[in-house]
């Protein structure tokens, strides 16, 4: 599944724009992202970074590392409504 937001008729899609601040005023590199994620290639964080593919895992490792950077985040703070319930 991929999980993108648009931003309206021909305007590019943006992927995780409140992980996009977040990265840039941490000042974070692709190799730090994938240590938050628990992978061990810089090239898999920055793929799932492009093109919207996340575990829920990997979701949770994300809010885990930010909010140990000092942030208060949470699945729907960072995702937003990319985040989907279940039944």
């Amino acid at each position: 599944m991929k999980i993108t937001h648009e931003l309206g008729m021909g305007a590019e899609t943006i992927t995780f724009p409140r992980i996009r601040e977040l990265k840039g005023k941490h000042h974070l590199t692709f190799e730090q992202i994938a240590r938050g994620l628990g992978v061990k290639q810089t090239g898999t964080a920055h793929k799932r970074f492009d093109n919207g593919m996340y575990t829920f895992v990997e979701m949770v490792r994300l809010v885990r590392y930010f909010n140990e950077l000092g942030e208060n985040e949470n699945l729907q703070s960072l995702f937003g409504e990319w985040v989907i319930p279940t039944n």
